[in-house]
């Protein structure tokens, strides 16, 4: 379902103070291996490191997804439409670009 505005169901306030993310509560229980029990977390390390498909998804499950560029053809620069001033069905859209069909 699609919020609208001033939607009751948005929330204002935020997450509470105090609360953890699942993906905040891996990296503690991962830091607490690591530092009580090194033997144990290398084994965990070399398990997934073996898998490529499961190397990238603890990196990214760790790092967060890379940021990935989507603007490939603009450099940033508006776009300027090619069909500026026609509609879908290629009628103009308003009188100033009617011309006699």
């Amino acid at each position: 379902m699609v919020f609208v505005k001033d939607d009751p169901r948005i929330n204002r306030e935020g997450r509470p103070p105090g609360t953890i993310s699942i993906l905040t509560d891996i990296k503690i229980k991962l830091r607490k291996v690591a530092e009580e029990n090194p033997e144990e977390y290398q084994k965990l390390i070399d398990y997934y490191w073996q898998d490529e498909k499961m190397r990238d998804l603890l990196i990214r499950m760790i790092d967060g997804q890379p940021k990935q560029q989507t603007d490939i053809t603009s450099g940033g620069e508006k776009i300027t439409p090619i069909f500026s001033g026609l509609s879908i069905n290629g009628l103009p859209t308003d009188d100033s670009n009617k011309e006699d069909i």
